[in-house]
């Protein structure tokens, strides 16, 4: 009778591994599946950078919005390529609006997109919206502060750093980009006061 105690304790005790093991696994193929499927799909797209689909927007963050088109495809459109207009995300309604125009894009709206990138490697496609001036409008956005700064580019660069995941590519063009107007522009301003420096000290 002891020794089938003890028996139930160990293969209990092995049993609780083995199904924590199975549940990795089980976890990994399913994430290895989803990786191959997402490849798979920015293969196709990578075919049809140009065109135009019409498509549902999946889900609205602050660094832009998710499309999926009726194949299942997903994609993103940066906010930074919302150029019509300055964008903010009001995080009560899950939504992007317009400063000026109030143009709002909500998770479950009817969009038109078209291709504009596709980074097989990531597994990322990048839309550009078709024609924003039909977007639907609101009164949702918040009433600006006085001491507020609504600046695009500060927008835009902050933003870009948000990109999560797969997306992180794009950032990184985007700030390899700042990152060269930046230095570029400290090098300006080093060779201005090595030129100052050298004047003052010919006057002396």
């Amino acid at each position: 009778m002891g020794l089938t105690k003890k028996l139930k304790r160990k293969f209990a005790n092995v049993l609780d591994e083995v199904a924590v093991t199975t549940s990795e696994y089980e976890r990994r193929a399913i994430d290895a599946e989803r990786d191959t499927d997402a490849m798979k799909k920015a293969e196709y797209m990578n075919d049809h950078v140009g065109e135009e689909f019409d498509a549902v927007i999946s889900s609205v963050l602050k660094f832009g919005m998710f499309i999926e088109l009726p194949n299942t495809v997903e994609g993103l459109v940066h906010i930074s390529r919302m150029d019509d207009d300055y964008y903010e995300y009001v995080e009560q309604f899950m939504a992007l609006v317009g400063r000026n125009t109030r143009r709002t894009y909500k998770m479950g709206q009817p969009i038109r997109v078209k291709v504009i990138n596709v980074d097989v490697e990531q597994s990322a496609v990048d839309f550009d919206i078709v024609d924003p001036q039909n977007t639907p409008t609101s009164d949702i956005l918040p009433k600006r502060r006085h001491n507020d700064n609504y600046r695009g580019g500060n927008r835009q660069n902050s933003n870009s750093n948000n990109r999560n995941g797969n997306r992180n590519n794009s950032n990184n063009r985007n700030g390899r980009n700042n990152n060269r107007n930046s230095n570029s522009n400290n090098s300006n301003h080093s060779s201005g006061n090595r030129s100052r420096n050298n004047s003052n000290s010919r006057k002396h």
